[in-house]
């Protein structure tokens, strides 16, 4: 959902869910640590308790606690472990990535909306300087004298039949991919309400 129409509220929740992630695999961490020495560790432990100064125990063969079916046991635990931390990693990617994606999508129509305003203002600018040229009250201002209000217009016209289609047309792309992208969600928002 939030690929087709991301908002404030998702990210809040995907925050939540990857603090949540992160609390579990800290919590895994240690539980694989301990799986992994249990595991390996045992014969070392036992052998650690045997006196090896002691001559009866010079020919003692040492085993450990835990019989060969449980260390079997243990290493499927460890495995499980793994493949439960590797998820949780790339669960919190998945969110990271969403609220990255977010973010990028805003900063991005951010971007478009200034991008309108320098557009207008580009726009509108040389004709305010050019009103301004033409409102200006002398007695003698010889384009006008002899001449009507047509003057600003044979000016202005052309000015902005030429310069308002250039500077429109990239709006103009945008509007037919809007267009085809709201189609696209509606479409994908009524076949996932019919699941």
């Amino acid at each position: 959902m939030i690929l087709l129409k991301p908002n404030v509220k998702t990210v809040r929740h995907l925050h939540i869910l990857s603090g949540d992630l992160t609390l579990y695999k800290r919590t895994m961490d240690p539980l694989k640590s301990l799986v992994y020495g249990l595991r390996r560790y045992d014969v070392d432990r036992c052998a650690a308790l045997v006196d090896t100064n002691d001559p009866m125990n010079a020919n003692l063969k040492v085993a450990g606690f835990m019989s060969h079916k449980s260390k079997i046991y243990l290493a499927d635990v460890y495995d499980h472990i793994i493949y439960i931390l590797s998820s949780l990693d790339m669960f919190e990617t998945v969110s990271e990535n969403l609220i990255n994606y977010t973010f990028n999508l805003a900063s991005y129509e951010m971007n478009e909306i200034m991008r309108r305003l320098t557009l207008v203002t580009v726009i509108f600018l040389p004709l305010t300087l050019i009103t301004g040229y033409f409102g200006m009250n002398f007695e003698f201002f010889g384009a006008v004298i002899g001449h009507s209000d047509a003057v600003f217009w044979y000016i202005a016209a052309p000015f902005m039949a030429v310069f308002i289609p250039i500077f429109i047309f990239p709006d103009f792309q945008r509007l037919v991919h809007y267009v085809k992208k709201r189609i696209a969600t509606r479409d994908a928002l009524k076949a996932y309400q019919a699941q």
